[in-house]
């Protein structure tokens, strides 16, 4: 991707940008005003897919990992935030259920200050964990 866009393209980006979050979320014209949550894969991935081609500078702000212990099985909740350079944040969040019995041997960290969110966010959608993405308009 070309990192060094000018204003006009950066410009037209944010368009595109808007306009391919918001026929993918069949919003009302305002709907910048609150968040949209989808739950859908299919329409999680095409949001994410069309964020991407869009070449808008994204940047993953944090990561959280949680883990929750249950009776028979363990649910691991991951927790993206990330930002536009024209000003939208959205969130990505995954839930995988796991075996009481796992043992993880790797733990999985990012680093928001050197990872490429472009790669953070393919790898979320290659692994098909997704549950929610919220968009909302940075104020």
């Amino acid at each position: 991707m070309n990192q060094h866009n000018g204003p006009a393209t950066v410009g037209i980006g944010a368009v595109v940008l808007c306009l391919s979050i918001g026929l993918a979320l069949g919003a009302s014209p305002h709907w910048n005003t609150d968040a949209i949550e989808k739950h859908d894969l299919d329409e999680i991935r095409t949001i994410v897919t069309d964020l991407l081609e869009s070449g808008i500078n994204i940047t993953l702000e944090e990561h959280q990992l949680r883990f929750i212990k249950g009776d028979t099985q363990n649910l691991l909740i991951e927790n993206f935030l990330f930002a536009t350079e024209d000003g939208f944040v959205f969130t990505v969040s995954s839930e995988k259920v796991i075996d009481k019995n796992y043992k993880p041997k790797v733990v999985s960290y990012f680093d928001v200050s050197e990872d490429d969110a472009q790669k953070v966010l393919l790898s979320l959608l290659g692994g098909g964990n997704i549950k929610v993405l919220t968009v909302k308009k940075a104020r």
